[in-house]
């Protein structure tokens, strides 16, 4: 995850809309923006999936598209295809995972501890 520039928090401002979903995780507080008609959405034009990470220093992060593209894991239940990075629909946690599912059908799952990428589904 990278930290937001000034200049794409004054364009998204995550402050002034009410997130769909919070998870509080060990490495801070994961917000989950939707529909795409507000912060999701101008999130996702600058690169960015739909969900903020506030750190634990107050710092907000997000997760560049281009990381999930670009990681090489293999997709089960689709081989041979890269990571999809669709807009995120839902978050939720199980034991040490946080998982995402994407508006095209996979689910991914980070790392509780780091949101570090680790594996993708496909689930539809």
């Amino acid at each position: 995850m990278l930290p937001l520039s000034e200049e794409l928090l004054e364009i998204i401002q995550p402050e002034t809309e009410k997130p769909e979903e919070i998870l509080n995780i060990p490495c801070g507080i994961l917000k989950l923006y939707v529909p795409l008609d507000g912060v999701s959405g101008r999130l996702i034009d600058a690169g960015f999936l739909n969900f903020i990470l506030t750190d634990k220093d107050g710092t907000l992060l997000g997760y560049p598209i281009k990381e999930i593209e670009n990681t090489p894991i293999v997709v089960e239940s689709m081989e041979g295809i890269k990571p999809n990075a669709s807009w995120v629909v839902g978050i939720w946690l199980e034991e040490d995972t946080v998982f995402a599912v994407h508006w095209d059908g996979f689910t991914s799952r980070f790392d509780i501890n780091s949101m570090q990428f680790i594996g993708q589904k496909f689930t539809h």
